[in-house]
């Protein structure tokens, strides 16, 4: 069994989350401190779902943005 295969075994499932920055307080204001710009209130959306191990094969993830999908991938990709 790898160490892959065996960390396997202590997860539940996963979800997603979106790492939300605020440029504008990153780079023009605070001297350039990126925590600021990280920490402010809904700043890192998560779920709303948690999908088993079980069950995370094959899902199809994406971003839409604008009526737009710049980034889509599957599951499939994880390599688990």
């Amino acid at each position: 069994m790898t160490q892959i295969q065996h960390a396997m075994d202590y997860i539940f499932g996963f979800t997603v989350a979106l790492d939300v920055s605020a440029r504008d307080w990153q780079i023009g204001k605070n001297g350039g401190q990126v925590l600021l710009g990280k920490a402010m209130d809904g700043f890192c959306p998560l779920g709303p779902v948690v999908v088993t191990k079980e069950d995370i094969n094959g899902i199809s993830l994406c971003i839409e943005f604008a009526q737009s999908i710049p980034k889509s991938a599957s599951s499939l990709k994880l390599g688990i």
